[in-house]
C-alpha cells in the first residue's frame, strides 16, 4: 500500500507590482482623509473668524447706537446756556458746544472734496495713527484737536455725540444767578462737566467744588483743568434754580478708528466728562478697520433728514436729525486661501483693502436722533 505524503502549498507573497498598487491606493485614501481634515479645519477657521467679526460688529453697533439715541438730551428743557470757555486752548466747538447734539471730522487728506466722501475712493495702507491732525476737516475748516492727534487711523471719519447723562442726585440747597450752587453731600471730582436743569432752562458748566464739597463753583482757581468756564462775574446763570432742579453729568464722546493694544485696528471712544485735560480713552471693538459717517440734515424743519452729507459739507450741526454710519470689520488672522485686495462700498465711498487673506465684512446703520427733530 502506497503512502501518500501530504503536499503543502507555499505562498509566493506579493509581487512588487501588487505592493506598489497597495501603496498607491493607501496614499490616495490618506490624501482624501487629509483633504477632508484640512477642509474641516479651514471651515472651522472661517466660521470662527466670521463669528468673531460679527461679535465685534454687534458690540460696536450696540454702543454707538445707544449713544446716538441719547444725543441731544438736555433734560426737559431745550433752552441750554453753555458756560464753558470758548477762548481756552482746550476748547473745541465740536466737543464742547453742547447746544449741538453732534460733531465730527471728515477725513479729507487735505483736499476738497474729501478723499473719503461719497463717490470717492480710498485705499487702506496703514493702521498707524496719523501724526497730522490737518488731514481731517470739519464745518469750521479745522483739523483734529490735540486730544485726538496721534490717535486716529487715516481714512476714517470721527463722530462726536453729546448729551446730558444720569442724574447726580445732588440736592440743591441754595443758588443765586451769579454765585456758587450750595449743595448737599457729594463726591463730584474737580473738572467734572455738569448741567443743572429744570423744565424752563438748563446751564452746562465745568464744576470746581469747594474744599468742603458743599458748593459747586465755576471758578477754576488754577486747577489746570480745561476748558474751564467763562468769567463767572460777567456771565450769570440763566436763572436761580430751586431744589426741584436736577444736576446731571454731561457727556461728550468721540468715536474713531485707532490702533488697538494688539496692533489691530479697533473702534475707540474718548469721553470728555472731565474736559479735555482728563479725557478717558477706551478700546471698544477690535478689528473695526474703517468708519464712514454721514449727517442727516433737515433742510425744511419738518424733523426729517432731507440729505446726508459729510462733516466737511454740513451747513451747521443744529439741523442734524439723523446719522448714517458704515464700518468695515476684519478678522484678526489671515484665513482666505488666496490673498487679494478687495473693494467695499461704505455709504457710497469705495474702500480698497490691503492684499491679504483676512475675512472682511462691511455693515451700516441709520440712527434717528430721538432728541432732535420730531419728538
Amino acid at each position: 500500500m502506497k503512502h501518500r505524503h501530504p503536499q503543502y502549498k507555499f505562498g509566493h507573497g506579493f509581487t512588487i507590482i501588487e505592493l506598489m498598487i497597495s501603496i498607491v491606493i493607501a496614499s490616495i485614501l490618506m490624501l482624501g482623509v487629509m483633504q477632508v481634515f484640512y477642509a474641516n479645519k479651514h471651515a472651522s477657521a472661517v466660521g470662527s473668524g466670521l463669528a468673531r467679526v460679527q461679535e465685534n460688529i454687534r458690540f460696536a453697533l450696540k454702543d454707538i447706537s445707544y449713544a446716538g439715541r441719547l444725543a441731544g438730551y438736555t433734560g426737559c428743557s431745550d433752552n441750554l446756556t453753555n458756560h464753558l470757555d470758548p477762548d481756552d486752548d482746550g476748547y473745541d466747538e465740536e466737543l464742547f458746544n453742547f447746544e449741538n447734539a453732534t460733531g465730527g471730522w471728515e477725513f479729507s487728506d487735505g483736499g476738497a472734496p474729501s478723499t473719503t466722501s461719497p463717490d470717492q475712493s480710498y485705499t487702506l495702507t496703514t493702521v498707524t495713527p496719523a501724526a497730522d491732525g490737518t488731514k481731517w476737516d470739519n464745518i469750521n475748516d479745522e483739523g483734529l484737536p490735540d486730544s485726538l492727534v496721534d490717535k486716529v487711523v487715516p481714512g476714517s471719519d470721527v463722530l462726536v455725540l453729546k448729551w446730558a447723562d444720569e442724574n447726580t442726585d445732588i440736592e440743591i440747597k441754595n443758588m443765586t444767578t451769579n454765585g456758587a450752587i450750595t449743595v448737599g453731600d457729594n463726591d463730584i471730582e474737580q473738572g467734572t462737566i455738569l448741567m443743572v436743569s429744570d423744565c424752563s432752562g438748563a446751564d452746562a458748566f465745568q464744576s470746581f467744588p469747594s474744599k468742603s464739597g458743599k458748593a459747586l463753583t465755576r471758578a477754576s482757581g488754577g486747577s489746570g483743568k480745561s476748558p474751564g468756564n467763562k468769567n463767572p462775574g460777567k456771565n450769570n446763570w440763566s436763572k436761580a434754580y430751586s431744589d426741584g432742579a436736577e444736576i446731571l453729568f454731561f457727556v461728550s464722546r468721540a468715536y474713531f478708528i485707532g490702533q488697538g493694544v494688539s496692533g489691530e485696528p479697533a473702534l475707540y471712544r474718548i469721553s470728555y466728562t472731565q474736559g479735555s485735560t482728563d479725557a478717558v480713552i477706551e478700546e471698544l471693538a477690535e478689528g473695526i478697520e474703517n468708519m464712514q459717517v454721514l449727517f442727516g440734515y433737515d433742510v425744511d424743519g419738518d424733523g426729517y433728514a432731507d440729505r446726508f452729507v459729510t462733516a466737511q459739507d454740513l451747513p451747521d450741526h443744529a439741523g442734524v436729525v439723523a446719522l448714517k454710519l458704515a464700518f468695515l470689520a476684519r478678522s484678526a488672522e489671515e484665513i482666505r486661501e488666496n490673498p487679494a485686495s478687495r473693494d467695499y462700498t461704505l455709504l457710497g465711498t469705495t474702500i480698497t483693502s490691503p492684499s491679504d487673506g483676512r475675512l472682511r465684512y462691511a455693515f451700516s446703520t441709520t440712527i434717528k436722533l430721538r432728541n432732535k427733530g420730531i419728538k
